[in-house]
């Protein structure tokens, strides 16, 4: 990808801005975009915020400050959040794949890593607070193994779906589960960067702070710390910035944004499907296409079930036409599209059948079950995350036996017993 030409203004005229995982020199930013975010620190974190700005470009001084780590940390945590998307972006480490999405330039398969990771989180969460703790904690060892692998590709989209999920836990007042994911995250990130020297690394750095700040505070920073990167998002993206995100069917994923969550939600929904994207390489159908879906999923987290039910129709449509066609590029988006649609059936009627003997929600999970069990088999993430579902709407329904045997079934993969046992 090559890098856009803006015209912003820059600290030290005659430099481009490179703030790469790749580089070991740095350069100027542009300066709009520091003092927009001092502006929003406490005294004692603006100072600090500043000081790291100065020496930045001041090459006298030494590279690293010696400041208190309780005064220094969070000023530290911002800076190299600003540093990383900057420095990604215009390394080319988002691109723009045939399906209309941004993605890392490392791994062709980091979206579907990402999306897996996400959904063996919040699987987990749910048995666990139900429970069923054996199965709960062998989710969260599947999505370990996932994080370790994104880590080595450090995919953009990663840090958003890190922040969703720290964010649901510590909402949930689940400080200590907080703490060990973060600990092992970052002891991840800690040992790459040692063993390949780069320590003093954007993305280093910026996991090496996040492991200091104080978990009493972790829930505001995390949300403070999304809007800096999704600011840096709204500055450089081609598309939209919203296109960054992980914006999963989970009524829980606004969390992370805090007081912003309203306005993402109003430029999403303000947003014409039908609008020229300024890389014209790629078909105008699969960005229309996505925005259609991160429309519907706004829809479906504002609890307009119809609304999105309307926008994920020609969705569906599309997809399962391009199917049979042949194309099964589109799979995963069929995928998602039937599981929200399936989510809003069941927000509207329940697992009431509408015609015949099941549901229309349960004939859409079901179906959604079906494609990525072919697609990616029973042991994918998103085949038990969609069983789980259906598991969880049997025992909302009283349907205990049906609820018992998808349970076995579904044990048999993740906790690897024999069904029945």
């Amino acid at each position: 990808m090559r890098k856009a030409n803006r015209s912003y203004p820059t600290l030290c005229d005659g430099h481009s801005s490179d703030f790469s995982d790749e580089s070991p020199c740095s350069c100027p930013m542009p300066m709009e975009v520091y003092a927009r975010w001092a502006e929003l620190m406490d005294d004692a974190s603006r100072y600090y915020f500043l000081q790291l700005v100065h020496t930045e470009h001041n090459t006298s001084l030494p590279a690293t400050p010696s400041y208190p780590d309780e005064l220094f940390i969070k000023a530290k945590f911002f800076f190299n959040i600003i540093k990383y998307f900057r420095g990604a972006y215009d390394n080319g480490q988002f691109v723009h794949n045939e399906l209309g999405e941004y993605v890392s330039n490392v791994s062709a398969t980091s979206i579907t890593k990402i999306n897996n990771f996400y959904r063996c989180c919040v699987t987990a969460i749910d048995l666990i607070e139900r429970g069923y703790h054996v199965q709960g904690f062998a989710m969260v060892s599947d999505a370990l193994w996932l994080i370790e692998q994104l880590l080595e590709e450090r995919d953009p989209k990663l840090i958003d779906t890190i922040c969703d999920v720290s964010v649901l836990l510590l909402t949930r007042g689940w400080h200590r589960m907080y703490d060990v994911l973060v600990t092992r995250i970052c002891a991840m990130v800690e040992i790459r960067a040692a063993q390949k020297k780069e320590e003093q690394q954007p993305w280093a750095q910026m996991f090496a702070c996040l492991k200091r700040l104080p978990t009493s505070q972790a829930l505001e920073l995390m949300q403070r710390g999304w809007k800096c990167g999704y600011d840096q998002l709204e500055g450089i993206f081609p598309g939209h910035p919203w296109d960054g995100l992980n914006i999963p069917c989970s009524s829980n994923h606004s969390l992370r944004m805090g007081k912003y969550v309203s306005q993402l939600h109003q430029d999403i929904l303000s947003t014409p499907i039908v609008s020229p994207r300024r890389n014209t390489k790629y078909s105008k159908d699969s960005d229309e296409m996505h925005r259609q879906f991160t429309r519907a999923k706004v829809f479906y987290s504002l609890g307009n079930h119809q609304g999105a039910l309307k926008a994920l129709e020609p969705i569906v449509s599309r997809c399962n036409k391009a199917r049979k066609q042949g194309d099964e590029k589109w799979m995963a988006l069929e995928i998602d599209a039937l599981e929200v649609s399936a989510r809003c059936q069941y927000a509207i009627s329940g697992l009431v059948p509408t015609s015949g003997d099941t549901s229309t929600a349960e004939t859409l999970l079901k179906t959604a079950i079906t494609r990525s069990t072919i697609s990616w088999g029973v042991k994918s993430a998103t085949t038990i995350a969609l069983k789980h579902t259906l598991w969880s709407w049997f025992l909302d329904q009283g349907r205990q036996k049906e609820a018992d045997l998808l349970r076995n079934a579904i044990d048999a993969v993740v906790v690897k017993t024999e069904p029945g046992t």
